[in-house]
């Protein structure tokens, strides 16, 4: 009786594993192909941002549109960080940094204008999946693990703005 449960139990286990692991490494690779793609998109949007000099509201529909080719949702945060000098005396500056946010980006490019920035500005564009993927969804359910920094797809790219326009 014991030796035909346990035959039970290892079909069943077989069985199981061979549904499961075919499964859950196509939803790896396509969560890997979907983090290249965005990597890479979010790359070449803050480069072409920080090349021009500005941000318009055609290069950021470009990049939302290529965005939308993986079939998820993103948040996507802008920040332009300014470092203003003013001297004081003959050999001493004070410095002002000041941080235009999304918010302000946004609002400016909405208007049908530029955001425009100058040489030496820093411009960061953040990129954050706001659903769960079939893959990490599987994955938390077979492992029981819920660490929600590998639940999303994150990017994060930016750097000093090359031109002025």
């Amino acid at each position: 009786m014991d030796e035909i449960i346990s035959g039970i139990v290892t079909i069943l286990l077989i069985v199981y594993m061979a549904i499961t692991g075919p499964i859950l490494n196509t939803f790896q690779f396509a969560d890997k192909a979907a983090d290249n793609y965005v990597n890479r998109v979010t790359n070449s949007f803050q480069k072409e941002v920080r090349n021009n000099g500005y941000v318009d509201l055609n290069t950021y529909l470009k990049f939302r549109m290529a965005l939308l080719n993986t079939k998820k949702d993103y948040d996507v945060v802008m920040i332009c960080e300014r470092k203003d000098a003013f001297p004081e005396s003959d050999n001493n500056y004070e410095n002002y940094f000041v941080e235009n946010t999304n918010q302000q980006i946004l609002k400016t490019i909405e208007n049908k204008k530029r955001y425009e920035m100058n040489y030496g500005d820093n411009f960061t564009v953040t990129v954050k999946e706001k659903g769960l993927s079939n893959y990490k969804l599987l994955n938390m359910i077979l492992y029981k693990t819920n660490n929600p920094q590998s639940k999303y797809i994150f990017a994060k790219y930016g750097g000093m703005v090359q031109n002025e326009e």
